[in-house]
């Protein structure tokens, strides 16, 4: 049976939208998903008016018991799709979200946000160490938005793609334009 991979925030889950709220609830600001239609690096404070990188880093401490729980797909059909092909495919998920409070409960809201879309991991797997982890589980393909992962990962033997975005425009890895494009690699091994 083929081994899948896939991270989540950015790729199935909006946390751009997820995360613009906590910003502006905690500092006064309304931000929108349009303010970061050009964004072009992984921080905000970059892209976003009147936001240090301080007061980025502090927002993490606001995200909320159950700010895992709470994010939207992109695209619910999609994730339909995914719960089906999880009958049929080992697909890890692999995350590096930020422990809030604790690694165990972001680990456990995780699992249950994959639920509530009746989506059956083989594994869900909460590491910084994203290349490590594909290599263990042995997954022969996995799909990031991060440039970092991306490159490290491809330097393993699984083949990342890039899940595109404004923020990975100089990545050269091969670019997938939407979650049903990796569905359709999926569909086909």
């Amino acid at each position: 049976m083929s081994r899948f991979g896939m991270d989540i925030d950015g790729v199935l889950a909006n946390f751009d939208r997820g995360f613009l709220d906590v910003l502006n609830r905690v500092y006064g600001k309304e931000y929108t998903e349009e303010d970061l239609e050009n964004k072009r690096d992984w921080d905000y404070f970059k892209t976003l008016e009147d936001l240090t990188l301080e007061q980025e880093n502090d927002a993490f401490k606001y995200l909320g018991e159950w700010f895992w729980l709470r994010l939207e797909p992109y695209d619910q059909k999609a994730m339909l799709a995914i719960s089906l092909l999880s009958e049929k495919h080992n697909i890890y998920f692999i995350t590096d979200r930020h422990p809030n409070p604790t690694k165990e409960l972001t680990l456990w809201q995780t699992r249950k946000w994959l639920e509530h879309f009746n989506i059956s991991p083989a594994g869900v797997v909460l590491t910084k160490e994203k290349p490590q982890a594909c290599k263990l589980l042995g997954l022969e393909y996995f799909i990031d938005d991060n440039v970092k992962n991306v490159n490290n990962i491809n330097k393993t033997d699984t083949k990342c793609f890039v899940m595109n975005k404004s923020y990975n425009g100089k990545c050269k890895a091969e670019r997938i334009y939407s979650i049903w494009d990796y569905i359709s690699i999926i569909r086909g091994v």
